[in-house]
């Protein structure tokens, strides 16, 4: 999970947004049905980024981060179409005005700037739920 990274087409997009609704939940964000929720699947670096995010994420590189588990979450559409493929330091203020808990919390910590390495701890963090939310008991 810690490196888990899944293409946003089609049906992968269900999966998605069952992970992160799992997440969600266990970070106190309510049981919402995933297939229900109007909620999207935000890309923080952007599938299709500008030249803003170039130097976070060197053009050779970033399709290595689109689509890790860490760089996805949930956004309602309206606030997704309003930053849309902005510089990551335009899309922090809007994420904290989300209602779910994965995005707020990106809000709250107020990184300086989105990387790989805030990627890498993020998705860290995710695995150390997912363990809680998917563990087998033998």
């Amino acid at each position: 999970f810690s490196s888990m990274e899944i293409d946003t087409a089609g049906q992968r997009k269900k999966l998605v947004k069952y992970i992160l609704f799992k997440l969600e939940k266990d970070a106190g964000g309510g049981d919402h049905d995933f297939e229900s929720n109007p909620a999207t699947v935000e890309h923080i670096l952007p599938e299709n980024p500008s030249q803003d995010w170039d130097a976070a994420f060197p053009l050779d590189r970033q399709k290595d981060f689109v689509y890790r588990i860490g760089n996805l979450t949930l956004l309602e559409s309206g606030l997704n179409r309003q930053i849309g493929n902005s510089p990551f330091g335009e899309k922090l203020p809007v994420y904290g005005q989300s209602s779910y808990e994965l995005t707020k919390a990106i809000a709250a910590a107020s990184p300086d700037e989105w990387n790989p390495a805030g990627i890498d701890e993020r998705q860290r963090l995710m695995a150390q739920r997912a363990r809680t939310i998917w563990r087998l008991d033998y």
